[in-house]
C-alpha cells in the first residue's frame, strides 16, 4: 500500500545558486580611429603619420591583406577592420595585426582619399577622412 501523505522533501544544507542572466557585451569606443591606427603594430601600419608628422598614403589594398576581420562601422560609413598583410608586405609593415580601412570601400564614398601607387596597390590618406 502507498502513503497517500508523502512525508515533504528536507531541503538540502547546502543552498544551489540560480545562474546569473546572459548579458551581451558591448561595444565599448576608446578613441578615434586615426589615433587607434597611428603605429599599430609597428610604425608604418595603417594610418601612421609621415616623419613631419603629416598623413601618410597608407597601403590600404584588400589584396596585399589577409585574416581580413571586420570588427566595426565608421559613422562615415566605413567598415574598420583587423588584418596582417601578406609577404611581401608584411616585410615592411609587421607581421602583427593591423586595424584600418580596406582602400576599395574607401574609393567608392571618398575618391579622393585614394591613390593607386605606382605599384598597382591602392593607398589611403588617412589625414583626408579621419581629422
Amino acid at each position: 500500500m502507498t502513503d497517500r501523505n508523502p512525508e515533504p522533501a528536507k531541503e538540502s544544507p547546502q543552498r544551489t545558486h540560480a545562474k546569473a542572466r546572459y548579458r551581451a557585451p558591448k561595444l565599448e569606443i576608446l578613441g578615434s580611429l586615426r589615433s587607434a591606427t597611428r603605429g599599430t603594430a609597428g610604425g608604418n601600419a595603417d594610418g601612421a603619420t609621415g616623419m613631419d608628422g603629416g598623413p601618410t598614403m597608407m597601403l590600404s589594398d584588400r589584396r596585399a591583406k589577409e585574416d581580413i576581420v571586420k570588427v566595426g562601422q565608421h559613422p562615415l560609413g566605413l567598415g574598420i577592420y583587423l588584418f596582417r598583410y601578406k609577404a611581401p608586405f608584411s616585410e615592411l609593415y609587421g607581421t602583427g595585426r593591423h586595424i584600418g580601412v580596406m582602400a576599395d570601400e574607401v574609393a567608392e564614398r571618398y575618391p579622393d582619399a585614394v591613390s593607386r601607387h605606382e605599384d598597382g596597390y591602392l593607398r589611403v590618406d588617412y589625414g583626408r577622412l579621419f581629422h
